[in-house]
């Protein structure tokens, strides 16, 4: 072979390398063995009993925010939804506060109520006064208070955990590091804090102490504060789910900033992805509302995404919207591998309108929503990236 038909060979055998290693990336999502292996998380909380406080506990709720986002009726969304009975919306602040008092708190000795009922009292005019809303961020780190009177204590390298009367035990540490170890597979470089940071959790076993130090009711399962980097756990069987979606939302939206905190459904629906995915656990749900939206169902992609309340959706409207936004979330991270996902939000948090946001992180032909939408329908009814 003559020295041109080298060249030549060596110039198609380049392009072969290259177009296959394009194509490896493009189609990663395929290969479940090039992906980063999740380590296997030993639930600490099987043997507990499941929460049956209320089904409309789709996830912890948030501390009250200050600066809340504006609501907006959601019955354009789903025109068949009636609004969810009273019983199951969270009652008011002021309904809950002061409804227990340090006698009514379980397991506490007798020498210790008093300390308990004080500790309960900082606590709510702490929570009362701080201006605390999801997306803040802040320049310096909050600090830790000491742990109440009753609460055991412990640390790892990234969290610190106060659990009511008994030790905190070895398996919950480890679960608790492998499943940060799993979140930072995809979260790292939305919270590179976490090296320096760690995160504080309580966890209650009596139902009675949860309600008196959070002002919660028993079936929220938990709540949470993205600011003060704060989780309040009710021990139960799922709480190292509800654990998971809290730290998504810790993690993920301290990247974005009061002035332009991250959209709802990107926020609820990064929380299922990472759930569903590093965290092993999805929503019992979850697969029912996806086979609603492969079949067509669901919400317009300009409604959904204008959504900053649900209140007005019964239950099986907040599971479809909590679904949808999952599968959205799902398919911009997996419709490429690169930084796109990553630089779509950096955009978003730093001003630039959505449409063009994602055009400028995902290219052509996404310059418009309804693109968008249609490549994420034409991908969830071919079973792809959005399931």
């Amino acid at each position: 072979m003559d020295i041109l038909g080298r060249l030549r060979l060596i110039f198609w055998m380049l392009v072969l390398f290259l177009w296959s290693a394009f194509m490896v990336q493009f189609l990663r999502a395929d290969f479940p063995a090039l992906a980063p292996q999740i380590a296997r998380i030993k639930n600490p909380f099987a043997h507990l009993r499941a929460r049956h406080y209320g089904e409309s506990a789709l996830a912890v709720q948030e501390e009250p925010e200050t600066a809340a986002r504006e609501e907006e009726s959601a019955s354009t969304l789903y025109p068949e939804t009636v609004r969810v009975p009273e019983q199951t919306v969270i009652p008011p602040q002021s309904s809950l506060t002061g409804a227990l008092g340090a006698g009514d708190i379980v397991g506490v000795a007798e020498p210790e109520r008093k300390g308990v009922a004080s500790f309960i009292s900082e606590f709510r005019s702490l929570r009362e006064r701080e201006e605390d809303f999801r997306g803040l961020h802040l320049p310096q780190l909050p600090q830790f208070p000491a742990p109440p009177p009753g609460f055991a204590s412990a640390e790892t390298k990234n969290f610190l955990i106060y659990r009511e009367l008994p030790p905190v035990s070895q398996t919950l540490l480890d679960a608790l590091e492998t499943l940060h170890g799993n979140l930072m597979l995809d979260l790292i470089s939305f919270s590179p804090w976490t090296r320096d940071a760690r995160v504080l959790l309580y966890f209650f076993i009596s139902p009675k102490t949860y309600l008196a130090m959070t002002g919660r009711p028993a079936w929220s399962g938990g709540a949470s504060s993205v600011s003060r980097r704060l989780i309040y756990v009710l021990e139960e069987s799922d709480s190292l789910d509800i654990i998971s979606h809290e730290l998504t939302h810790i993690y993920f939206d301290s990247f974005f900033n009061a002035a332009r905190p991250n959209p709802l459904w990107l926020s609820e629906g990064m929380a299922v992805f990472i759930q569903t995915g590093r965290g092993q656990s999805p929503p019992p749900w979850l697969k029912e509302s996806l086979a609603v939206i492969s079949a067509g169902g669901g919400y317009k992609f300009r409604e959904l995404m204008k959504t900053e309340s649900l209140e007005n959706l019964d239950s099986a409207g907040v599971r479809l919207w909590y679904a949808q936004s999952y599968s959205v979330v799902r398919f911009l991270m997996r419709m490429k591998t690169g930084d796109e996902f990553y630089t779509f939000c950096k955009l978003l948090r730093d001003g630039m309108p959505v449409h063009q946001c994602l055009v400028r992180a995902y290219g052509m032909p996404f310059n418009r929503f309804s693109a968008l939408e249609y490549a994420w329908r034409h991908d969830i009814q071919t079973n792809k990236a959005a399931q």
